[in-house]
């Protein structure tokens, strides 16, 4: 027996195989076969006659089946712990460690340390945007959070907090200053970049329309600009050339917020965005500026039709303005019908002079042949905008009557539209003739199709004083031809260069199959072609080769054969099996029959 002494600020657990050994033991009565519950060794204690002890530490409960039904002693002393059997091992147990309930993980603590960084910079910087600051800590607060929007995650974590909708309301009324106004727009394209357009609600467009409008008037005006605004300026053109490298419409030398409202719109209003946005942006008043600014770039685009880069900018301009009008009206029936009651149909009006002007353009250069770079570049942009003001109006008459009536009944919109499709092809570069067909084929289907009105007036035009006749050297019978034999003959062309080019792929593949299957014709002296084959059907080389080479082709050669013709043996044995075998299933059957 052992005795087990405890002591303090440690505990002892007793750890026996098979039995726990409690404080108070389990007392049998004689005769009986299992023991009385474990009574409080006080309770035992006044049956000896001594005096109680205090309770001390919680004691774990007795299990009393695994004792067995053994009687345990018991000492009662109170620095002691009761007597065990002496198989029983002492062990000693450390203090229980202090627990604390959710602890955060590594990488959720690093996930809080980066928001919390975020948080930081934002504060500082959303703090000297607020309306109650001095103007030019809110100019150089804008443009320090429009360098930081050029990184992806400053731009996620302001839509994850959602923080757009802060910033645009401290942005309000920053259409009073052009510096302000100027970094405000810088600070849109940049948020735009991402195409999503669930950022600019209608507060944001109805900022952007102002802006625009407070900068037409101040060019109206012909407001000197401020020394904040030149200086802002220039750090804007050397922010977006540092981190914009391919900026294809935007003019980083002198980026002005008109240029940077008309980007972001397009990027908005793209053909997948929603009807009811491009609704939004029309209630706005967007649509109207930029209808009204087509008019006035066209007023002052040079009569003179010379291909000079500030004319082929103003093309460009163009271009980008039909752009946005026609991402606005695609297959939106509302802004289509907007757009042509317009102003008493300024709109059509406006389109017949981009056709008209783009067509002079080419006309006039069409015999100087550009070597420049520059001039290629810039013919393109005429090009380009004649391509738009087509594809705008295919999207005009697309399934709408109206629309179609309008335009067509406009003094000589369809004849301008036939020669961009019979007489422009002749004149163009390879790359355009394509556009010119197939857009000017296409607005000729809708607008023929939809208004039988317009089909009488195809059929009266005339072109035998049209200049294009002689840019085309065409003969002087194809004048007095009518629309309709002018159009059947362009069918013809396309369909006879169509057979040809079929039978030119024809005799191509052929050319191509013969080459890949060449077929060898062997004499009895295995010469073809003046080259000598060997048995496998290669040509023999010129080279000498060595007697002992010679040998080991010959041992080679004789191997093959006797391979082949013991393969053809085998092959002869079992066709001869198989007939015998068939010959006799015959007589089997024969004799069953006569049985």
């Amino acid at each position: 027996m052992k005795l087990i002494r405890r002591k303090k600020n440690r505990r002892k657990k007793i750890i026996s195989s098979g039995i726990n050994a409690e404080y108070g033991g389990g007392i049998l009565k004689s005769g009986s076969k299992r023991p009385l519950k474990a009574e409080s060794p006080s309770k035992h204690r006044k049956l000896e006659g001594e005096a109680p002890v205090r309770s001390g530490p919680k004691k774990a409960k007795l299990n009393m089946k695994a004792l067995g039904g053994r009687f345990l002693d018991i000492i009662p002393k109170s620095d002691e712990v009761e007597v065990v059997r002496e198989s029983a091992e002492v062990v000693d147990v450390e203090e229980d460690k202090t627990m604390v309930s959710n602890v955060k993980d590594s990488g959720n603590c690093i996930k809080d340390g980066v928001d919390q960084t975020f948080f930081d910079e934002f504060d500082y910087l959303f703090d000297g945007m607020r309306q109650g600051e001095p103007l030019s800590v809110r100019v150089l607060s804008v443009f320090n959070v429009t360098k930081n929007c050029f990184k992806q995650d400053f731009r996620t974590n302001i839509r994850k907090f959602n923080l757009l909708k802060t910033i645009f309301e401290e942005l309000v009324g920053a259409e009073s200053d052009a510096a302000l106004s100027l970094c405000s727009c810088a600070l849109f394209y940049t948020i735009a970049l991402d195409d999503r357009q669930i950022d600019f609600s209608k507060p944001s467009l109805d900022l952007l329309v102002k802006i625009l409008k407070s900068d037409e008037e101040r060019i109206q005006k012909s407001v000197k600009p401020s020394k904040s605004f030149t200086t802002f300026r220039k750090r804007v053109n050397e922010l977006f050339a540092a981190e914009l490298k391919t900026a294809e419409f935007l003019d980083l030398t002198n980026i002005t917020s008109d240029q940077l409202i008309l980007e972001l719109l397009i990027f908005l209003t793209v053909p997948t965005s929603q009807i009811d946005y491009k609704e939004e942006i029309r209630v706005c008043g967007a649509l109207d500026y930029y209808i009204n600014a087509i008019a006035s770039i066209l007023n002052r685009v040079d009569k003179g039709n010379r291909l000079t880069n500030e004319n082929c900018q103003r093309f460009l301009r163009i271009e980008r303005y039909l752009q946005l009008v026609e991402n606005l009206t695609y297959m939106c029936s509302d802004n289509q019908n907007y757009t042509v009651n317009f102003k008493k149909k300024s709109v059509i009006r406006s389109l017949y002079k981009v056709l008209i002007a783009t067509l002079s353009t080419i006309h006039s250069n069409k015999g100087s042949k550009i070597k420049l770079l520059n001039r290629s570049k810039n013919l393109d942009m005429v090009y380009d905008c004649m391509f738009g003001a087509l594809r705008m109006m295919l999207n005009l008459t697309h399934g709408n009557e109206y629309t179609c009536t309008e335009i067509g009944n406009y003094s000589n919109m369809l004849t301008v539209v036939l020669e961009i499709v019979l007489f422009l092809p002749g004149v163009a570069d390879p790359k355009h003739k394509l556009d010119c067909y197939t857009l000017g084929l296409g607005l000729l289907i809708n607008l023929l199709g939809e208004v039988p009105q317009n089909r009488k007036i195809v059929t009266k035009c005339r072109f035998e004083d049209s200049p294009w006749f002689d840019a085309c050297d065409d003969g002087v019978e194809d004048r007095a031809k009518s629309t309709l034999d002018l159009l059947v003959d362009t069918f013809l062309k396309f369909h006879n260069s169509s057979k040809e080019l079929e039978k030119q792929t024809f005799s191509e593949a052929e050319s191509l199959c013969l080459r890949d299957e060449e077929v060898v014709e062997v004499n009895g002296n295995g010469h073809v072609g003046g080259e000598e084959l060997t048995k496998t059907g290669e040509p023999q080389k010129e080279e000498k080769v060595n007697t002992e080479q010679q040998a080991e082709s010959k041992d080679e050669e004789i191997s093959e054969e006797q391979v082949i013709n013991g393969e053809r043996g085998s092959k002869k044995n079992k066709d001869r099996e198989m007939k015998k075998k068939d010959e006799e299933d015959k007589e089997k059957g024969e004799d069953d029959r006569d049985i």
